[in-house]
């Protein structure tokens, strides 16, 4: 399965078979209207999972493709290096739930 990003920044997953580094190849973004689309982001497609910000997974639950990063990994000066796992966002959003 092909995992891609459509975050702002490269994200680094450090565990698991979705280890790697993703650079981002666009950014879905939410309307700020209230219950506004989400743009830009692509279609979804068999065999390929989207990493997104939480914000644009609350805003599309049917999407069972959408994957959001969790488990910060940080240095000794608490800047986040990584994430452990993109996972599905109804198990890192309690919105999702």
């Amino acid at each position: 399965m092909t995992l891609r990003n459509y975050t702002p920044h490269p994200v680094t997953i450090t565990e698991g078979a979705d280890a790697g580094v993703y650079a981002s190849e666009g950014i879905a973004r939410v309307d700020p209207l209230p219950l506004g689309p989400v743009h830009d982001l692509p279609r979804q497609r068999r065999g390929q999972r989207i990493i997104v910000s939480v914000l644009v997974a609350e805003r599309l639950p049917m999407r069972d493709d959408l994957r959001v990063p969790t488990g910060d990994v940080r240095d000794r000066q608490g800047r986040v290096l990584g994430y452990r796992a993109a996972a599905l966002p109804r198990d890192v959003s309690p919105a999702l739930a």
